[in-house]
């Protein structure tokens, strides 16, 4: 490991499709979101994931995000036989392409205890 590394969590290199929504930071609406219909995906607009580890993700957009910015990304990852929704905090957001393209490295705060060893699980696949 690098002397300057400061990652928790192993990463991955992988695209896989993503999509992201961000989230009202007002807890009453946090609180509705959770509870929202199945259908929502509407709402989300499309991302790539990049790379990802039980701790985070990275992901390209078209937006740039404001570090704290709270998102919910939706994954489908291979393996997997359904999509995966998780909440993060943006801890890093930067231009790749002029005023067209971001990554933005989220932190997950809310991951199912499940979604995180599936995840952990498909990560070892490829470490």
């Amino acid at each position: 490991m690098a002397v300057n590394e400061r990652r928790k969590f192993i990463r991955i290199p992988f695209w896989f499709v993503a999509r992201y929504k961000s989230v009202k930071s007002k807890a009453k609406q946090a609180g509705a979101d959770a509870q929202a219909a199945p259908g929502r995906a509407k709402e989300f607009k499309d991302a790539y994931g990049k790379n990802i580890s039980t701790g985070g993700i990275l992901i390209e957009t078209e937006e740039y995000f404001p570090v704290s910015t709270v998102l919910e990304i939706e994954l489908d990852i291979p393996s997997l036989p359904e999509s995966i929704v998780v909440r993060g905090r943006v801890v890093r957001s930067y231009e790749i392409e002029k005023d067209k393209l971001y990554d933005n490295g989220v932190q997950f705060e809310a991951v199912d205890e499940k979604y995180k060893k599936t995840i952990g699980s498909f990560i070892e696949l490829f470490k």
